[in-house]
Parts: C-alpha cells; structure tokens; sequence
C-alpha cells in the first residue's frame, strides 16, 4: 500500500509540475505576442 500512495504522491506531483510549466509558457507567450503586437515588432520587425 505504501508504494502505492507513494507512486500516487509522485505521479501528481510530476502532473502538477507539468501543468505549472504549461501555464507558465501559455502566460509568457500571452505577454509576449501582446507586446510584440503593441510595438510593431511582430509585424514588421520578423515578417521583413
């Protein structure tokens, strides 16, 4: 039993890890698309 919940304990952390990482990138990338968009820079700045 015990190996039981200690894999449990593992899995859900591994599972909480991942989803704070994912949340991190989707943030970054929601802050980083704003920007660019706002300053002209994904526009201009990549497409030329």
């Amino acid at each position: 039993m015990e190996s039981e919940q200690a894999t449990r304990r593992t899995i859900l952390s591994l599972v909480a890890t991942g989803l704070s990482f994912g949340v991190a990138v989707l943030l970054k990338r929601e802050i980083l698309y704003r920007g660019y968009g706002e300053d002209g820079y994904g526009e201009q700045g990549f497409g030329e």
